[in-house]
């Protein structure tokens, strides 16, 4: 190929959306434009296009260990897609919060905790607008 042709256009929006000019003027919620990909933004660096959250473990072992699977199917899906990960979890006391970059990631992890939990709740609520789909999994009754 010669040494003159143009950039690709993907390369070409990325040198575009890396000046300080264009950076002020687009807003937060173009993320991910060109990609296809629409993330909802939370007001922090970190923006989501899937939410779980969980709650109803027995103690706090089997919350580490919930934990621990919730993480093995991130690094999973990141080894796959290095796109797909677990943007941020947020330890609430009663509930945490799971925060990927992919909405079926965390529909991913919602069932592989209710495939791992027999007895427990799982929600799925998909949405048709750029709000984040939401896995809600809780645990068994105690």
């Amino acid at each position: 190929m010669a040494r003159n042709a143009p950039a690709s256009p993907k390369r070409m929006i990325s040198k575009k959306t890396s000046s300080k000019k264009s950076q002020a003027a687009a807003p937060k919620s173009a993320h991910g434009a060109g990609t296809g990909s629409q993330r909802h933004d939370t007001g922090a660096d970190t923006r989501y296009t899937g939410e779980v959250l969980l709650s109803g473990w027995r103690d706090e072992a089997d919350k580490r260990e919930l934990l621990h699977l919730v993480r093995h199917v991130g690094e999973q899906a990141r080894s796959l897609n290095p796109e797909h990960r677990i943007d941020r979890i947020e330890d609430q006391g009663d509930v945490v919060k799971v925060l990927t970059s992919e909405n079926q990631l965390a529909a991913a992890i919602g069932k592989r905790l209710d495939d791992a939990r027999k007895g427990g709740t799982l929600e799925i609520n998909w949405s048709d607008r750029d709000t984040p789909a939401r896995v809600i999994w809780k645990g068994p009754a105690k």
